[in-house]
Order: C-alpha cells, then structure tokens, then sequence
C-alpha cells in the first residue's frame, strides 16, 4: 500500500475515536417538558464524570428527605430538622412543575419523585464542593418501572 492511504485510514480511524469521544464525554440532556409544564431550577452535575476527587462512587447514605418546591427551585429538605440538603443530581435530571405540583424527572422523563415525597436510601459521597452528589451504578436503578 501507499503511504498516503496509511495516512487517510489514519485520519479516519483518529475522526471516529475522536467523535466517539466527544458523543461519550457529552451530558445527557433533561427529559423535554409535556405541555403545560414550566421548568423548575434543579443541582445536576454538567458533565456525566463524577467530580469525586478519586473516582468512584462512594457509598455514603443520604440521611431522608422530603422533596420540595422553593419558588421556582426544586429542593429537598431534611425529616430530621427541616434543613435544605445541598444535592447535586446526575446530568441529564431535570425538575418540572406539572398541574401545581413539583416533580424531579430522570434523564428518560420518569417522574423519580413529586412534591411532598419521602426519599430514602439514596447513596453518593461529598464533592470537593462539600454538596453531596448523588450517583447511581447505572441508569437501570432511576429509569426501571416497578
């Protein structure tokens, strides 16, 4: 073969691993809104890596909180003593308000909770930030339907 086509399968084996990269490194985007939904502000990390200083995802348990709406913020509160808990979701979550009522939304537009809920058992670690992200070990433990 010639080496100008060593050098052309090269370039075109450089542009996909290249493409792949980008495609892998983008966030997923929030669920689009059905009509008559308003978008509310939510944490969520911007790039789907997780900003642990080691890697990983530390299992620390997120003590239980209720989800709540703060104007147009979708917070959580903690059952113990009523604080705001500082949490990050996942990029690709998003929060909505639909028929007067708060919703946190997975990447795939399953409701994960409303306003009012009770979460529990929701792990992650602390960020270098000190807000607590919360992490699962796939997308099958927030998207699955019981």
């Amino acid at each position: 073969m010639r080496r100008s086509r060593w050098v052309r399968i090269l370039l075109l084996v450089l542009a996909v691993v290249a493409g792949m990269l980008v495609l892998l490194g983008l966030p997923p985007r929030p669920a689009t809104l059905p009509p008559g939904a308003a978008p509310l502000a939510l944490l969520t990390q911007r790039s789907p890596i997780w900003r642990f200083p080691i890697g990983g995802c530390p299992l620390a348990l997120l003590m239980p909180v209720r989800v709540e709406r703060d104007g147009s913020t979708l917070a959580l509160a903690s059952l113990a003593d009523g604080q705001r808990a500082s949490v990050v979701w996942p990029a690709g979550f998003g929060a909505r308000l639909l028929n007067g009522r708060a919703e946190l939304v997975t990447p795939g537009g399953r409701v994960f909770a409303r306003e009012g809920d009770v979460l529990q058992y929701l792990y992650g670690g602390v960020g270098e930030d000190g807000q607590f992200l919360i992490c699962f070990g796939s997308p099958m433990e927030y998207e699955w339907e019981p």
